[in-house]
Parts: C-alpha cells; sequence; structure tokens
C-alpha cells in the first residue's frame, strides 16, 4: 500500500469527501476500539505484537485510536497458554488449547459490555479467538476445523452496536478499503449524534454520484443498513 496518500498534510481525496459530506473536520475525530497488538504494545499471549502501519500511523489522521487488549482486560498475562474458538453443543467458546477446561467466553464477552457506547467503530486483530472478525478458526472438541467465526469479544460488540464499523486489519490493505471504513465511522459517529434523519438521505445520494466503485457501492449499502 502506497501511505503517501494518507501520511502527510496535503488534503487527500478521503478529506474531500469528508468535507463535501459535512461529516467532520480535523479537530473532530470520532474514536475507534483498536486491538493494542496492531499499534505494537507487546500483549499476545507468546509476548509479541501484531504492529501494522496501516491501523497505527495511517488511521490516526482521521481517528482517535483507543487501544484495548481483551485478553489482558479479563487477566490473563503475558505470557499466557494459547486460547482458541470451539464448536459445543452449547454453542461458540473460547477454551484454552492445552486446558480444555478453561472457558473464558463469558469473561471476553463481559469485557465488550465494558466498552463505551460512544465508540464509532473497530479494527480488531484478525484470526484472534477474542478479536477476529468473522475469521478466527473455529474447532470441533475433538480437534477437527470446522470454518470460521468471530471472536468472542468482536461478537458480542456486534451484537451491542450491529451497525457500528468494525474490521480486521488485512482489509485495510487498500487505499480504497481505508476510505471506506473511515466513511463509515464518521456516518456512523453522525448517526449516534443524530439518528437517521435527513442528513443521512443527503449523504446518501451524494455518494451515489461519486465515480470509484470500490467505495460507492459499499459505502450505499452500509446507509442503506442505516437508514433501515
Amino acid at each position: 500500500m502506497d501511505y503517501s496518500e494518507f501520511s502527510f498534510a496535503p488534503p487527500s481525496r478521503l478529506d474531500a469527501w469528508l468535507n463535501s459530506l459535512r461529516l467532520g473536520h480535523a479537530d473532530d475525530k470520532p474514536r475507534i476500539a483498536v486491538s493494542a497488538c496492531l499499534t505494537g504494545q507487546p500483549v499476545r499471549y507468546d509476548g509479541g505484537n501484531r504492529y501494522d502501519g496501516t491501523v497505527a500511523r495511517v488511521l490516526r489522521r482521521w481517528l482517535l485510536l483507543q487501544e484495548y487488549c481483551p485478553e489482558m482486560a479479563i487477566g490473563l498475562g503475558v505470557p499466557r497458554p494459547p486460547i482458541q474458538l470451539v464448536r459445543t453443543a452449547d454453542g461458540l467458546r473460547v477454551r484454552g488449547v492445552a486446558d480444555s477446561q478453561q472457558d473464558v467466553t463469558h469473561a471476553l464477552r463481559g469485557f465488550a459490555d465494558t466498552l463505551p457506547a460512544s465508540l464509532s467503530g473497530a479494527v480488531l486483530k484478525a484470526r484472534s479467538p477474542s478479536c477476529g472478525v468473522d475469521n478466527t478458526p473455529v474447532w470441533a472438541e475433538q480437534g477437527e476445523p470446522l470454518g470460521t467465526a468471530s471472536g468472542a469479544f468482536a461478537a458480542r460488540l456486534s451484537e451491542r452496536a450491529p451497525l457500528l464499523p468494525m474490521i480486521s486489519e488485512p482489509a485495510l490493505a487498500r487505499a480504497e478499503q481505508v476510505e471506506l471504513f473511515v466513511l463509515q465511522v464518521y456516518c456512523y459517529r453522525q448517526y449516534q449524534r443524530w439518528g437517521a434523519g435527513e442528513w443521512l438521505v443527503t449523504v446518501r445520494d451524494a455518494v451515489a454520484e461519486w465515480k470509484v466503485e470500490a467505495v460507492r457501492a459499499p459505502l450505499l449499502a452500509y446507509l442503506e443498513r442505516v437508514l433501515d
């Protein structure tokens, strides 16, 4: 990805879109939740991190980052035994890989309920049993892979706020994906403030005229969800 479009002061295409839609300005940035490992904090189970430059540097131009590590927040230390998402008769559970008696599902979901409702989006670590967004491996109790789902923390966030823009870091690999996510966050923040009023119809009609299909089509789909 070419970071030059996002990293420096001259106005970008995204700045022009935000201004034309009257969704915010430089001193009025929405706040989003971010997995702490993506900004370089050594909070992973092995004591490492998963620093991502797009998340840690590029997004800061438009967004305020509030860093969280759900696993640390519920008392799991560093280093710690790994956990995984398991399909059981009682539904999806987050259990220890080596110790299946360890179950932190309730704790992870409970931590999600402590996050402020004022957050306007989330960028969460892919494939994590706590933070993955529809991409965390799911295992049978006997050890066979069963597909993917959201981690317990991410799933609860989505239940709490179904319209909250939420994404994993690999989905921000291209400039258009960054633009789309930031626009969704600003639209959601406006929705938090004003509800689904006339402003949203005005934004939708303006976006419908855009020529950049990679941003226009998914943003229109999101706006229709908000209007529903």
